[in-house]
């Protein structure tokens, strides 16, 4: 099958360049259309990656390279990938995590099944790697007043796509029209949260968020990030989620913060002091304003 429109692929790139590569050596197993760009964005990593222009030219593969001069997160690089894509006429767009693995021919399944259904934003199942048997994520529910979410399960049996109100920014498939209508990703998050957010941005311009049941992306979950880095932008960028779409802001802002001193009297009292310094950054940096970037020096 040869795509009629292009498809961009974005991979963010920051210190796993073995991740990345083995991410592309599925992608170019499984990916047999021609009309097809991977971007890789460097988010300036501390590791050599003459191994991904090696793999450049070694392969037959249709790879460019972009090194970013700093670290900018992942909502700016992916930014930075999909303004490049639309630039380079891609009109489908797949984010795809570089610590994710291709196991099936999911491309055609996530373009057949979004020509077919008025939907915004799909993405794949996403199992633990390696075990090929549980699952991670597929998508959630949000309780808008709560602040609670829910994951929502495969449907045993069927073959289509499953509603919800976000999908993990592991595989995200849109296309370049969703995006000219809705913006690109909220760069204040800097990392975590901000797919949540731009799949509420494609819901509330009418569009539909669902998940392709049964598909299957193996994902190496918690190796992109030090863990105090995830706490740090967990917590703060909670906050600042529910402060833009929350429907009883007060109800969420007190339930999100209840949970966060918990967790942070909880990581003390297991002497975890990294991670309790994580959180209480997270909710103060959010209170002062301090988003993108902010305090991520000082809880690494």
């Amino acid at each position: 099958m040869v795509l009629k429109m292009k498809l961009g692929i974005i991979i963010i790139n920051w210190n796993r360049i073995k991740d990345t590569i083995e991410c592309l050596e599925s992608i170019r197993y499984y990916n047999k259309y021609l009309n097809s760009l991977i971007i890789v964005v460097d988010n300036f990593s501390n590791e050599a990656i003459n191994q991904l222009y090696e793999y450049e030219t070694n392969k037959e593969i249709n790879l460019e390279i972009i090194v970013n001069k700093n670290n900018y997160g992942f909502a700016k690089a992916n930014n930075i990938g999909v303004q490049y894509a639309i630039e380079n006429d891609c009109e489908y767009i797949l984010l795809l995590n570089n610590d994710t693995i291709l196991v099936e021919d999911s491309f055609s399944r996530l373009i057949d099944l979004y020509n077919e259904n008025e939907y915004g934003v799909i993405g794949l199942v996403n199992y633990h790697y390696p075990s090929n048997n549980k699952i991670w994520q597929a998508g959630w529910k949000i309780n808008r007043t709560t602040s609670k979410l829910n994951h929502v399960n495969q449907i045993p049996g069927f073959d289509g796509i499953v509603d919800v109100d976000f999908i993990p920014g592991s595989s995200i498939f849109t296309t370049s029209k969703v995006i000219a209508s809705t913006g690109l990703f909220d760069e204040n998050y800097f990392a975590y949260w901000e797919d949540a957010d731009f799949c509420l941005k494609v819901k509330n311009k009418g569009y539909k968020v669902g998940f392709v049941n049964n598909s299957k992306l193996l994902h190496k979950v918690g190796q992109s990030s030090p863990s105090g880095v995830q706490e740090y932008f967990f917590h703060r960028n909670r906050l600042y989620f529910f402060n833009k779409y929350s429907t009883n802001f007060i109800r969420s802002y007190f339930n999100i913060l209840l949970n966060s001193t918990a967790k942070l009297i909880l990581q003390m009292f297991h002497l975890n002091f990294k991670n309790a310094k994580a959180i209480f950054y997270g909710i103060f940096d959010y209170h002062k304003g301090n988003m993108a970037e902010g305090s991520i020096t000082k809880v690494k």
